[in-house]
């Protein structure tokens, strides 16, 4: 951690944070570097045998995208904000994530093109490729809507279910354009299409009640979805071996794998609340934690934008596993620092 860095979390960090969700959230953001530097130096794209690039694309998964969106639903559920700041908040969030297809375009256009090709294949990728800011701002939207709807015991439950079924018919519908690539992910570019990833979000809105409860009584009901978690884990397991709904892949699949998914988070927030219990309260692990935490937005803008154009020297898919991780290293110490200077909250004052 840079002094710098250090110093704005010192002087900046928020008073009665929920460390837990920080500890959960920061280690979302340290497993992204982790999945990205593969993705994008690695020569088999995170798909190769080695141990190391299955380990780090392992890490960017269960641990990392959904456990962001549960959290972003859970505070989403408990702000006193009015329905427009919240869909200008949606809005705001499509509108980076489109802005950051533009500014990540040395990574997802081809290296050779002919004349003329370039502004063609910008404007294609620019609305082909949907990451998850596209799907936050959307699920802020729809969820803005939805919150009387989280609070029944219920119908939610019934409602995810429906979804997680659904999704795998509407994969691949055509026509593709910018509202279907979206919504189902018509485009191989999309890694977070809106069916069925809008659960999570509206998982942390259901799951707020439970999440943010006092201290004295967190821990008894953290222990009971920890129980939850496991049943979820076996039962995703199970209807995954059977191949009794669609595997698919991390962006696309089944039933199974997404309650082996929910299943891992339940019980990954009960073992970031026990490190949190475990440690002094008041220590310099914790406020990096904190201060990745509250800046994931800057941070995951930030490591993109170097990602992307670190693949103009280097080339894409080029590395092998060890010097991918070595330049992935490189990028979040750069984005660390980044994110911890005041010139760089001016430049990017629209996160």
């Amino acid at each position: 951690m840079t002094k710098n860095a250090y110093s704005y979390f010192n002087s900046n960090m928020k008073k009665n944070r929920i460390i837990y969700l920080d500890l959960a959230k920061g280690f979302a953001i340290i497993f992204m570097f982790a999945q990205h530097c593969m993705l994008v130096h690695e020569t088999g794209a995170g798909d190769s045998s080695h141990w190391l690039s299955l380990l780090f694309v392992l890490l960017g998964t269960a641990p990392a995208a959904p456990v962001f969106m549960i959290i972003m639903g859970a505070f989403m559920m408990k702000s006193q904000a009015s329905l427009r700041t919240h869909l200008l908040r949606g809005v705001k969030l499509l509108v980076l994530g489109y802005l950051l297809n533009l500014l990540r375009f040395p990574m997802i256009l081809p290296t050779e093109y002919g004349d003329g090709e370039f502004f063609p294949l910008l404007l294609t990728n620019f609305f082909s490729l949907v990451d998850i800011l596209q799907l936050a701002g959307i699920s802020l939207i729809l969820g803005a809507f939805l919150k009387p709807v989280m609070k029944n015991s219920v119908a939610p439950p019934l409602f995810f279910t429906a979804v997680f079924l659904v999704s795998p018919y509407l994969w691949g519908i055509t026509p593709e354009n910018p509202l279907t690539v979206v919504l189902w992910g018509t485009s191989e570019n999309v890694f977070f299409p809106f069916f069925p990833w809008l659960v999570y979000p509206l998982l942390g809105m259901y799951l707020s009640k439970f999440l943010l409860q006092p201290p004295d009584v967190l821990d008894s009901t953290l222990n009971k979805m920890t129980l939850i978690g496991v049943f979820l884990f076996a039962a995703g397991s199970l209807l995954s071996v059977l191949e009794i709904f669609p595997l698919g892949d991390y962006s696309r699949s089944g039933l199974g794998i997404h309650l082996i998914i929910i299943g891992f988070v339940l019980i990954w927030l009960k073992i970031c609340r026990l490190m949190e219990q475990k440690m002094p309260p008041d220590n310099r692990f914790f406020r990096a934690m904190t201060f990745l935490s509250v800046n994931i937005t800057v941070i995951y803008y930030i490591q993109w934008i170097l990602f992307a154009w670190s693949t103009v020297p280097l080339g894409a898919n080029q590395q092998g596993p060890y010097t991918s991780a070595l330049i992935g290293l490189a990028v979040s110490v750069v984005t660390v620092f980044l994110a911890g200077r005041k010139v760089t909250k001016k430049v990017l004052f629209f996160l």
